[in-house]
Parts: structure tokens; C-alpha cells; sequence
């Protein structure tokens, strides 16, 4: 079953702050449950924005895209590959509303 953007948007906004989804959770409540690549190439594609003087998310239309990542509980690319370390604004964003990090490896 295909899904359009609009499905993965409102999906998104219904993520409350403090939690997270995976691509392939979204996925499967759009009843595609191998479309996990479809969902990071809508969410790619919405118009969030990151203010470069501190490297934050400004979110649009209130579709929370920093609140998905991988199955795997990494982070994921983010749109901003262009503009620096897409990957720390995310981070940055969610322990914000309170998802706590913990390093691995000893690091």
C-alpha cells in the first residue's frame, strides 16, 4: 500500500513531545510496513528549517521530523546534510523535550 506525504505529516504531529517513532513504525501504521525509505524521503522533503548561528531546528506547519529516527535508535540523516552536523541540531532538539542519551563504548 502507498502513502502520500500528508499521511506522514499528520502521523508526525501526533508525536507527543518527550517521544519518538521510528521510520519503520510510521510505516507500518500506514500499513506499508517495508516503506521506511518512502517515510525519510517525505519527511526530507518537508519545510523544516535550522537557524545556523545555534544549529536548532525551527519546525514547520508542526511536523516534528526530528522526532523519527532509525529502527536501530540512531539518529538518521536530517535535511540539513549541507549545513553542518544535522545529526547534533536532532540531538540537540530532543533532549530538549527530554530523550536522554547514553554514550556506548565508553565514550
Amino acid at each position: 500500500m502507498k502513502f502520500t506525504k500528508k499521511e506522514v505529516y499528520e502521523l508526525v504531529k501526533q508525536i507527543p513531545e518527550g517521544h519518538f517513532f521510528t521510520y519503520s513504525i510510521i510505516s507500518k501504521k500506514l500499513g506499508s510496513p517495508r516503506g521506511q525509505q518512502g517515510v525519510a524521503k517525505c519527511l526530507k522533503r518537508h519545510d523544516c528549517d535550522l537557524n545556523t548561528s545555534d544549529n536548532t531546528i525551527i519546525v514547520s506547519d508542526n511536523v516534528y521530523c526530528h522526532r523519527v529516527i532509525n529502527s536501530d535508535f540512531s539518529l538518521g540523516g536530517y535535511s540539513f546534510d549541507e549545513l553542518g552536523d544535522k545529526s547534533e541540531a536532532k540531538r540537540k532538539r530532543l533532549e530538549e523535550e527530554g530523550i536522554r542519551f547514553e554514550k556506548r563504548g565508553g565514550k
